[in-house]
């Protein structure tokens, strides 16, 4: 486990109430249509793409609030102003990075990570954030996910 800050950052994201298993589906359809708006509105991307979960449950029954965010080049004014970007603040986390595929995310990465953070006594805030590094499928054992649990201050 590492605790650091992330950094502040513009994005074009979405925001869904969805469960754990709608992830994936979300994650495509609402990724196209983010890099529709980024193509439209001239912005150029700056890092891999986030998801932001709020209130992250332990089943896959409950729904939360889930964002997908695609980090850009600070935008201009207009873009601001018109609603396609918007800062993603930092936050402090304790993070950890998952290689290999979706399917051992959960066992291998976010339960031992959880584990830990309770542990150190350390707090969540509430929001937890999956950055993909690396991308190439849901089952390829090349991908890299870092998990990042916010932390209460």
């Amino acid at each position: 486990m590492e605790i650091k800050q992330t950094a502040d950052m513009w994005v074009v994201s979405l925001e869904r109430w969805l469960r754990i298993p709608d992830i994936g589906a979300a994650g495509l359809d609402c990724g196209a249509l983010i890099e529709e708006r980024v193509a439209k509105d001239g912005l150029t991307a700056s890092g891999p793409w986030i998801f932001v979960s709020h209130d992250l449950p332990k089943d896959g029954e409950t729904l939360f609030r889930w964002e997908i965010c695609r980090p850009v080049h600070r935008p201009s004014e207009t873009a601001v102003v018109d609603g396609a970007a918007r800062p993603l603040p930092p936050i402090r986390v304790a993070t950890r990075t998952h290689r290999g595929p979706l399917s051992s995310l959960f066992p291998d990465c976010y339960g031992p990570l959880v584990q830990e953070i309770v542990a150190s006594g350390l707090g969540f805030s509430g929001e937890s954030r999956e950055v993909y590094h690396v991308w190439k499928g849901s089952e390829d054992p090349g991908n890299e996910v870092e998990i990042q649990f916010g932390l209460a201050t």
